[in-house]
């Protein structure tokens, strides 16, 4: 993971929050979909001390890449 890139700077409030806007948004594909719920349940792990922010981060950078794809597939 590159520690430069802003999207990997984000706190696990943001990344929760991108997440749960893709789970909401009718136009989301099936990876970008399952790509957020691995994101919440990182979230909800590190909540309760079973996962780091770290293995958010891991689980946002693969809901970015998923997001980035479509864009580009699209686009």
């Amino acid at each position: 993971m590159d520690s430069s890139d802003p999207e990997t700077n984000k706190s696990v409030d943001e990344m929760a929050h991108f997440a749960a806007s893709v789970l909401s948004s009718a136009t989301s594909s099936s990876v970008e979909i399952s790509s957020a719920r691995s994101v919440l349940v990182e979230v909800k792990r590190v909540s309760y001390r079973l996962a780091t922010d770290e293995d958010v981060k891991a689980q946002y950078q693969r809901l970015a890449q998923a997001c980035a794809s479509r864009k580009m597939a699209v686009g």
